[in-house]
């Protein structure tokens, strides 16, 4: 997770639990710049791959925000909920 909603810890956790998977954020201000200075560097041939340039210029943050199924399950409820009214609105206009 990069940008504002990753410096929020509420944000950080309901990602996690909306996705079921453990959310990172990295350790840089801009992400966008460094995804397009890692793109460069890939066509220039200074990294093999992406892969590669990852790994020698992206910082993982310390902490892990895990999925907590309790809350996992309220969250899909919801989801639930909106996507039959928005299948039945969609269903309307169509």
């Amino acid at each position: 997770m990069v940008g504002g909603g990753g410096r929020s810890r509420a944000w950080m956790q309901i990602k996690a639990d909306v996705t079921g998977r453990v959310v990172r954020t990295i350790e840089v201000g801009e992400a966008t710049a460094l995804g397009a200075a890692l793109l460069a560097g890939v066509a220039a041939g200074t990294f093999a791959d992406l892969d590669e340039a990852v790994a020698r210029c992206v910082t993982v943050g310390a902490r892990p925000y895990l999925p907590d199924p309790a809350t996992a399950s309220t969250y899909r409820d919801a989801y639930g909920r909106y996507r039959s009214l928005f299948d039945g609105v969609e269903d309307a206009l169509t």
